[in-house]
């Protein structure tokens, strides 16, 4: 056997400067014990002192594991005692605050679930640095490990997790970032995009679709108040390099003109994005996003009438041209209600022919 470079006992101080290395120690001494427990062993004296380290010797990155020791006190598979009498009904037995409470009314029937009360014994003791009592759980001040204490150390072994690798999913869930609001990520998204980063922008679209389409009930708040604060640049950028997820947020975001909470200043500002968009496809020749953009703009138009936006998408109606303009007016034949708004067009000789038309027939 190699020397060990030390036990958990006298370094106690380094292990609890973060949860990381806490986590590491409970996962190689887990596993020591978990193959243990697979062979029908119980330790029954885990602690700080049968904890060892051994490192590999490196000068330049030293690794280091942690393994269990002193197996002395270890209750042997059934039928492979060898002496018999050893453990006594109602006769403590381990080492004092770091034995389980079964350990000392019948430590031969104690199983893998002794060696978890220790082991959540001697996690406790690393952060507390506070030597336990028989019986009382060492739990740390604060989550996350004060939960997992709690668990691997309550009196009833029914209770705590039924084996090693329950008891280390238990950690990784405890020890996993929490996970963070979609709300405050999509505000952080759209300052950075504010503030010159249109890439940010892109992210902010992106996580306002995923939240739209994943959510339960189609959550369109990101989409319908934080998406339209972002600038043409922005809107620029996402059409010409992601033009399939624009025309994902445009669909998603006709839908949600159906939401009878918006407001009527957040209505207005959804239409005017929505001609930010159109403006970006036409300038790449984009058609099918600029086709989805005017039938989104439509939809909004129709349902709340709101002069702002009207007022945004005149002057993108005086400009198209040819192919463009035949298929405006197509999409505005398709939404009578909303070709009416624009009917005032129809005197300015510089219109194109196929709005004309249908901006006419409109407002007649």
């Amino acid at each position: 056997m190699p020397l060990a470079a030390g036990t958990l006992e006298s370094m106690r101080e380094s292990v609890a400067e973060e949860s990381r290395r806490i986590e590491t120690l409970l996962r190689q001494v887990g596993a020591g014990l978990s193959a243990a427990h697979e062979l029908g062993w119980t330790h029954r004296d885990v602690k700080p002192a049968n904890i060892l380290i051994f490192t590999d010797g490196s000068t330049s990155s030293p690794t280091s594991t942690w393994v269990v020791a002193d197996w002395g006190l270890g209750r042997r598979p059934d039928g492979a005692t060898t002496a018999h009498g050893r453990t006594v009904v109602g006769v403590a037995y381990g080492s004092e605050g770091f034995a389980a409470p079964e350990l000392a009314e019948d430590a031969h029937r104690a199983g893998p679930t002794a060696d978890i009360y220790s082991l959540g014994q001697v996690a406790g003791w690393v952060l507390t640095g506070r030597l336990p009592r028989p019986n009382i759980p060492l739990r740390p001040d604060d989550d996350p490990w004060r939960s997992v204490v709690d668990r691997a150390t309550r009196m009833d072994p029914n209770r705590r997790p039924p084996d090693i690798e329950s008891l280390l999913e238990i950690v990784v869930a405890e020890m996993a970032p929490m996970p963070e609001a979609p709300t405050a990520r999509a505000q952080l998204l759209l300052a950075e995009a504010g503030a010159g980063q249109p890439a940010s922008g892109v992210a902010l679209m992106n996580l306002a679709l995923s939240q739209a389409t994943t959510s339960a009930g189609a959550d369109h708040e990101l989409l319908t108040d934080l998406i339209p604060a972002l600038s043409a640049d922005v809107v620029r950028l996402a059409v010409t390099h992601h033009s399939e997820m624009m025309r994902d947020l445009i669909a998603t975001l006709e839908t949600a003109a159906d939401d009878s909470w918006i407001p009527f200043r957040t209505a207005s500002s959804c239409a005017i994005f929505l001609v930010r968009c159109l403006e970006a496809a036409l300038d790449r020749s984009d058609d099918d996003t600029a086709e989805a953009a005017l039938q989104a703009f439509c939809r909004w138009d129709e349902t709340y009438d709101q002069w702002d936006a009207q007022r945004a998408l005149r002057p993108v109606l005086r400009r198209v041209r040819g192919v463009h303009a035949e298929r405006a007016a197509r999409i505005l034949r398709r939404h009578p209600e909303s070709a009416a708004h624009f009917s005032d067009l129809v005197g300015e000789r510089d219109l194109d022919p196929a709005l004309r038309g249908v901006l006419a027939a409109a407002g007649g």
